[in-house]
């Protein structure tokens, strides 16, 4: 019988998170501190379960190599200024 529900989010490393941090603060302005790790990681993750991505490092590469005005970018900055 199969399984079904919300995967929780995968933890992201100390390292991982601090490169989000520095990407979303450089492109947002929105500053996360370490207590706000979790929404990081729920915000990401939602957002690359809609893509059917479930790596973080391969997410951030797809953010890097478009525009900080593109449609990926501006869905996932959506997400972050819940």
């Amino acid at each position: 019988m199969a399984q079904w529900g919300i995967k929780p989010a995968v933890p992201m490393s100390e390292e991982q998170f601090r490169l989000w941090q520095t990407l979303v603060e450089s492109r947002t302005g929105i500053l996360l501190q370490p207590t706000r790790k979790l929404f990081l990681e729920t915000c990401v993750t939602t957002r690359m379960r809609e893509l059917g991505m479930e790596d973080y490092d391969n997410y951030y590469e797809r953010l890097m190599a478009g525009s900080p005005g593109s449609s990926e970018w501006v869905a996932l900055t959506d997400k972050l200024a819940v």
